[in-house]
């Protein structure tokens, strides 16, 4: 009885000594069979390539050679196509213990390029992998050295460790020291770190730091540089940021201390990221696309930019100075996209986009004549401890330091812009240009300042019969789309006409809905039909600012200024047209500017200082009380 218990125990024992070793075998032909695959799978990758594997298969073993290539692989120049080549040579147990199903070691030597002597880069580790198919190793490095006339560097070892799941990807790298001297330079750097924790590979979420504990050279030094990263996903968003930092720095008599900037973006549609990530690896990072990927690729941009995001900097700051003066810096930027309603819509940035930024410095580093030629320029203003400067454009107004700017050329930037995307993304199957603003008239520039306070040249009347040439008209209007046609109408029921399948009518479907309201400069013909757009820009429903005084046409003028309101085009224009008192000034102002010119002795002076007055005076105004002022103060200069 005891004997055939025996028996049983033994063949119990053999059983699961056959099953464990048979699993052992399988699994190791499993993980043979999956290393040719992997290594067959990047033959075409455009960044890292694995070729030449050559294994040799035991009962509970493998080893084996392949090559590595690192580099632009895609490119057909051969010159810069290879960063590094290298031969590896692996050993893998495959017998299944409680910990790991395999254990491995490997070594990995790069091939000198042509033309050079000497070891290049050699790493050697090991590892297992665990039961949940993880795979760790341990990394490490011989010293690196080298000398060339009388140039040398060196490299001390480098240790690590890699861990990689099928998603996830953990590696740390640490290297004490390396230095590099020639040509009368010396480089040293101390605890060169760099670290990766991806959650994601594919998305690429996760965070990652390059870090330098010391910096040396022969002019400075700097400690605690860093650059970090974070990638995040919330709900349907992902968002990324990334650090740049240094701790502080001494060069050739000035220092910097705790400096750093942030740049992120926010709210990116993480399908188009997704969408976009899986055509890059396929196409090899857009090279090769079919034209089914070309239409996925144009679609999730446009969603991603519809979808709406934000970014900018989201921090700036710092001191810099010498021995004797140290200054602050703080500052920020901001630029948002709104969200469209309609994710296939065309882009419309001139509506959708709103910015905003401020910078401030404080301290005595900057000198106070600086100062006070930024804060006369009106690039900065005075604050509490120093000067600041911002800017904010939101509903199409862009104000620098709480000033309007009359700046036509933003908002024409902005729809130049959008016709190009769009040409862009909704034509991937034609090269033919799609039209967009080249036909679009430049707004008119304000006339030189000498001559705009002396009475304009009376047009030529028209011969009989000839059609009059269109007029400059500013109108801010309610667009309305109907079977009769397509029309802007003012709150006081004057209307210009449009064709919606025209150039003009295009740019401003591009820009506003039906029922929103937009404010334009156009060449309007004697039927009120707009020929051409001359600004263009979308009305927040939003009550507007103080001062944010529409266009408004010169028919609602009964006092005429110096010059001819149907091609006025500026803000501090548009203003004078808008008010009989202003207009009365500015023709008053424009006989005394006359008189005084006849009486001259030197008419160039006083040219040069009514230019200057309407550049540094009138045109800074923003309010009608402002120019009121400012013609009250010319007018007096000029009656005595």
């Amino acid at each position: 009885m005891a004997q055939k218990s025996l028996i049983q125990v033994a063949g119990g024992i053999a059983l699961f000594a056959a099953v464990w070793l048979g699993a052992s075998f399988y699994l190791g032909r499993n993980a043979e069979r999956e290393l040719a695959e992997r290594v067959q799978k990047t033959e075409t990758d455009c960044g890292v390539r694995l070729n030449n594997l050559q294994q040799q298969s035991g009962l509970l073993s493998a080893s084996g050679t392949l090559e590595l290539q690192v580099g632009d692989l895609c490119n057909t120049d051969p010159d810069g196509k290879y960063w590094v080549v290298a031969d590896v040579q692996y050993n893998i147990n495959h017998l299944i213990l409680p910990g790991s199903v395999m254990r491995f070691n490997w070594t990995l030597r790069q091939r000198p390029e042509s033309g050079q002597g000497g070891p290049g880069l050699q790493f050697s580790g090991s590892g297992h992998s665990a039961f949940s198919g993880t795979l760790f190793s341990e990394i490490a490095s011989t010293e690196l050295s080298g000398e060339a006339d009388d140039a040398s560097w060196r490299v001390e070892p480098l240790t690590g460790r890699v861990e990689a799941g099928e998603r996830s990807l953990n590696l740390s790298l640490q290297v004490p020291r390396f230095t590099a001297r020639g040509d009368g330079n010396a480089l040293d750097l101390q605890g060169v770190g760099l670290q990766l924790n991806l959650q994601d590979r594919e998305l690429g979420l996760g965070s990652s730091s390059f870090t330098i504990d010391k910096v040396a050279t022969g002019t400075g030094s700097g400690e605690r540089l860093a650059v970090a990263s974070e990638t995040v996903r919330n709900g349907d968003r992902i968002d990324a940021k990334i650090l740049y930092a240094l701790g502080g720095l001494d060069a050739m008599g000035y220092s910097a201390r705790d400096l750093a900037v942030e740049i992120a973006v926010r709210g990116l549609y993480a399908e188009s990221v997704k969408t976009l990530a899986e055509i890059a690896r396929e196409s090899k990072s857009f090279r090769n696309l079919t034209q089914e990927e070309n239409k996925r690729y144009r679609k999730a941009v446009k969603q991603a930019i519809n979808r709406g995001f934000s970014t900018g900097i989201t921090k700036l700051s710092g001191s810099v100075g010498n021995a004797e003066q140290q200054s602050g810096l703080n500052g920020q930027l901001t630029i948002e996209v709104k969200p469209n309603a309609d994710p296939d819509a065309d882009i419309q940035l001139a509506k959708m986009l709103q910015s905003s930024g401020q910078v401030s410095v404080t301290g005595n580093a900057i000198g106070e004549e600086q100062k006070n030629q930024w804060l006369e320029m009106g690039v900065a203003k005075a604050g509490a401890d120093g000067i600041q400067a911002g800017f904010d454009y939101s509903a199409g107004i862009l104000k620098t330091n709480d000033r309007i700017v009359e700046e036509p050329w933003l908002q024409q930037t902005l729809a130049e812009t959008d016709a190009q995307i769009n040409r862009f993304l909704n034509e991937a199957d034609s090269a033919a240009p799609a039209a967009g603003l080249e036909h679009v008239i430049d707004s008119p520039t304000e006339a030189a300042a000498g001559d705009s306070a002396a009475a304009p040249p009376q047009a030529a009347e028209p011969e009989p019969g000839t059609p009059a040439e269109p007029q400059s008209v500013s109108m801010v209007g309610r667009v309305s789309y109907s079977e009769s046609g397509a029309m802007l109408e003012s709150a006081d029921g004057r209307r210009l006409y449009f064709a919606v399948d025209s150039e003009v009518g295009q740019l401003i479907v591009g820009l506003c809905s039906e029922g929103e309201t937009c404010a334009v400069t156009a060449l309007v013909d004697g039927d009120g039909q707009i020929k051409a757009i001359q600004q263009l820009s979308a009305v927040a429903a939003a009550e507007p600012e103080a001062g944010a005084v529409p266009a408004v046409p010169a028919a609602t003028v009964n006092v005429q200024p110096s010059f001819d309101c149907a091609k006025a085009a500026s803000k501090v224009e548009l203003l004078i047209c808008g008010s009989h008192e202003l207009a009365a000034a500015d023709a008053e102002l424009a006989g005394l500017y006359h008189n005084a010119m006849a009486a001259a002795a030197d008419s160039d002076a006083l040219v040069a200082a009514q230019r200057n007055w309407i550049k540094t005076v009138r045109n800074q105004c923003v309010d009608e009380p402002c120019l009121a002022e400012a013609y009250r103060n010319r007018i007096a200069e000029l009656s005595h």
